[in-house]
């Protein structure tokens, strides 16, 4: 009877005992929440400041404060934004949570370090229009650096969280192999039985090569994106780390200097340049659809189509499935 008593009194306590308290990540961005859904599985509780929808995306460089912001902000255990001064609006943010392992930078991560940077400015002067000192900062279209922000989120999270280290290791080595097969495709991943391996060939350069001696067909992103056969016009530099990753041909920005709408005698030269290279696509992000004046004039004269695409995860959308939709979107289009 004593033992009866005991194991209910076990019992009663177990169903009573709290859930384990989740750590609070707010993002700037949703493709940041998205990746930290990945890696954090089970043991976070996610936030984005920002917001995208099928059709649009916010702009991360200009963003208004929300009411949501202090509040979330003050109670997070890990910021996480992209960094290379992108998001020059999150220093305010923060220091109004009063949030002080934010402030100490405790808990704040740059989900951009170590990663590949394209663009990165020789001199730094307000008459090239509003540089980023550390160089383009829209890395998530590679999957690339995707790959490498989802390894800096996984160790800040072990270090903010020891005790479910070997959670958040698996969790970014089962990503890491679901994201190897989206870009390579399974008889590569197969074959080569090294998913670092095969993004080492990419990141190189080395991947035709390591193709042609083993005689194994390439799929995937990349096979896919060789569809994208056509040149292009974008307004922003969004673009460049998909072009990078996927031999993409961006022929010209619409945008005269960063931030600066083109002046009359840069949108003739720029008609004059795609009309002379039959040029006829012109690809814009999504939040810039406000500059559709500028865009459609310009492809009108080039006798061309443009399409705004967004450039962020959706609501409880993957890092994968954002992809794979904007590849083929961008097949779509041609």
């Amino acid at each position: 009877m004593k033992y009866l008593s005991l194991l209910l009194l076990l019992s009663n306590f177990s169903l009573a005992a709290p859930a384990a308290k989740k750590i609070k990540v707010v993002t700037t961005l949703p493709v940041l929440a998205s990746l930290a859904r990945e890696v954090g599985g089970q043991h976070v509780e996610l936030s984005s400041l920002l917001t995208a929808s099928i059709d649009k995306a916010e702009d991360p460089h200009v963003i208004k404060d929300k009411p949501t912001f202090k509040s979330l902000v003050s109670k997070a255990d890990l910021f996480i934004q992209v960094g290379r001064s992108l998001e020059l609006w999150a220093p305010l943010v923060i220091k109004a949570s009063a949030n002080p392992k934010l402030i100490s930078g405790e808990a704040l991560l740059n989900a951009s370090s170590g990663i590949l940077t394209l663009e990165v400015p020789t001199t730094l002067s307000r008459a090239h229009g509003d540089v980023h000192p550390q160089g383009n900062p829209h890395v998530w279209l590679s999957p690339s650096a995707a790959l490498k922000m989802s390894e800096n989120i996984k160790n800040m999270l072990i270090k903010i969280d020891i005790l479910h280290k070997k959670d958040y290791e698996s969790n970014f080595n089962t990503f890491k192999h679901k994201l190897t097969l989206a870009m390579f495709g399974a008889e590569l991943v197969k074959k080569a039985n090294n998913d670092d391996f095969l993004w080492r060939q990419h990141e190189g350069k080395k991947l035709n090569e390591y193709l042609s001696k083993h005689k194994v067909k390439l799929s995937g992103w990349l096979s896919d994106a060789a569809q994208i056969n056509y040149s292009f016009i974008t307004y922003h530099t969004v673009f460049s780390y998909l072009a990078h990753d996927f031999n993409l041909k961006i022929v010209a920005h619409i945008e005269e200097k960063s931030g600066v709408p083109p002046s009359a005698a840069y949108k003739n030269a720029l008609i004059k340049k795609a009309q002379t290279e039959q040029i006829k696509h012109v690809v814009v992000a999504s939040y810039y659809r406000g500059m559709n004046k500028i865009i459609d004039y310009i492809t009108t004269k080039i006798n061309g189509r443009s399409i705004f695409i967004t450039v962020d995860c959706v609501p409880q959308q993957s890092y994968i499935d954002f992809m794979s939709n904007l590849l083929a979107t961008l097949i779509k289009f041609k």
